[in-house]
């Protein structure tokens, strides 16, 4: 974990001060973070008016934590606002408890934006389809090749697929339409259908 940590913090060195979502040719822009390395996936944290919107929360709860406490020690620590799952893989939503809890979703504390469906949809992928996604997982990811120089150097997309605990919630807002809108921590989000 020490090594993906040293990792993390060139990773959120390097991808700190990236700019996305332009609101307009002298509008502000929303600055965005990636932390990556702590797990086959990303995640990305956008700064909000008063805290973190954070897209695709990674594969484990032990993964965001750690991500977050290097994130919290480099960017300042700041509440997280709401949370968007793009899709139903678990490296899109696994690290989500990490971030939120049910009270968190009740109070309105933090929102919870996924798909429409999305429950559904990873019921469906995750738990009936498990047992064959976990044997495709296996080739894909190399997770059966020794790690060494001539097996198993890492997967492509990141270094390796997390082992943790997956985690799910109910979303508190789920997008239905393309052009749905959301205000997220002052943000304004213009969504997809399908972009997920």
């Amino acid at each position: 974990m020490q090594l993906a940590q040293q990792h993390l913090r060139q990773f959120v060195t390097i991808w700190g001060d990236q700019f996305c979502c332009s609101r307009g040719s002298r509008g502000p822009q929303v600055r965005n973070k990636v932390a990556g390395g702590f797990d086959l996936a990303n995640m990305t944290l956008i700064e909000g008016d008063t805290g973190w919107i954070i897209v695709d929360p990674l594969t484990a709860t032990e993964t965001v934590r750690a991500a977050m406490k290097v994130v919290d020690e480099h960017l300042g620590k700041r509440p997280v606002k709401a949370i968007l799952s793009s899709h139903s893989h678990a490296d899109h939503f696994g690290g989500i408890r990490a971030l939120a809890n049910e009270e968190d979703l009740a109070s309105g504390k933090i929102r919870f934006v996924a798909p429409e469906n999305f429950v559904q949809e990873t019921a469906s992928e995750n738990v009936i389809a498990g047992n064959a996604m976990g044997r495709r997982a296996s080739y894909m990811f190399g997770n059966l090749l020794p790690s060494t120089t001539k097996g198993n150097v890492d997967s492509g997309l990141g270094k390796g697929v997390a082992f943790g605990t997956i985690s799910l919630l109910t979303p508190t807002d789920t997008i239905s339409a393309t052009g749905q809108k959301l205000v997220l921590d002052g943000q304004i989000w213009m969504l997809v259908e399908g972009f997920c």
